[in-house]
């Protein structure tokens, strides 16, 4: 009689073990789940968010602690929050990248997951417009969580946000400034990964500017506004129609 009124006890700890295991494996991938476990590799934690190549001299330590610094403070201006929920793992080889990431010759990348966000990054790397680019993709995971940044977002909205932290000179240009219109085909057209890197670096880096001038000419107007809106796409079916429905709508009630 013991023996039966546990057994059900034991079969949902299993089944619920069972989905655990398949949710984890879902939602990393080997490079991920390393990054999750770099507390236990060699590399060294050098403050509560940033792990280093064990070699990594203490002067390079001192002075990258500083840059992530000067890089949350300025994510914390632009977000009016303050970044918490990521890590940075700072590589001096290409082979630790590649361990990293999970892709050969990358210098920078961001492993979002369902917990925070892994920041990967090479000597490369070793600035601060670029770190603060990835802290800012960290914090648009915070605000929005997993699932509206994995099935909701397109990758042009969050580039384009973390360009307004990013300051590197040739990811501006004037020209393109003053002559960038909205195009929703356009934009549609670059919203996942795989069209938005493309091959060509050229291209890749039209897809920047356009994200860059498309979202600061849409904050000039809504950066007040900006985490209502975030905080409203959970509800959206359709991201491009909520985005320019929601500048004609609050541009419209201003005039009023």
């Amino acid at each position: 009689m013991i023996r039966n009124i546990f057994r059900p006890k034991w079969l949902l700890f299993i089944v619920l073990l069972i989905a655990v295991i398949f949710f984890i494996a879902n939602a990393f991938q080997a490079p991920q789940l390393r990054c999750a476990l770099v507390h236990f590799s060699n590399f060294k934690q050098v403050s509560d968010k940033i792990y280093v190549s064990p070699e990594l001299d203490k002067s390079t330590c001192d002075s990258l602690r500083l840059l992530v610094t000067k890089a949350i403070q300025r994510n914390k201006e632009f977000w009016l929050t303050q970044p918490e929920e990521f890590t940075l793992i700072f590589c001096s080889y290409d082979s630790e990248l590649e361990r990293y990431t999970g892709v050969k010759n990358a210098q920078t990348l961001s492993h979002i997951t369902p917990f925070e966000t892994y920041i990967v990054l090479g000597p490369r790397g070793y600035n601060l417009d670029i770190i603060s680019h990835e802290i800012s993709h960290s914090v648009l995971f915070q605000v929005v969580g997993y699932k509206n940044i994995a099935h909701k977002i397109p990758v042009w909205f969050n580039e384009g946000l973390a360009l307004q932290v990013d300051y590197r000179k040739d990811m501006m240009d004037g020209q393109v400034e003053n002559n960038y219109k909205t195009n929703p085909e356009y934009l549609d057209g670059i919203s996942d990964f795989t069209n938005f890197h493309t091959s060509s670096w050229s291209e890749t880096r039209k897809h920047y500017l356009a994200s860059r001038y498309e979202l600061k000419h849409w904050l000039d107007q809504n950066h007040s506004k900006l985490e209502c809106f975030l905080v409203g796409i959970a509800e959206q079916p359709d991201f491009i129609k909520y985005y320019s429905d929601y500048t004609l709508t609050t541009n419209s009630s201003e005039v009023n």
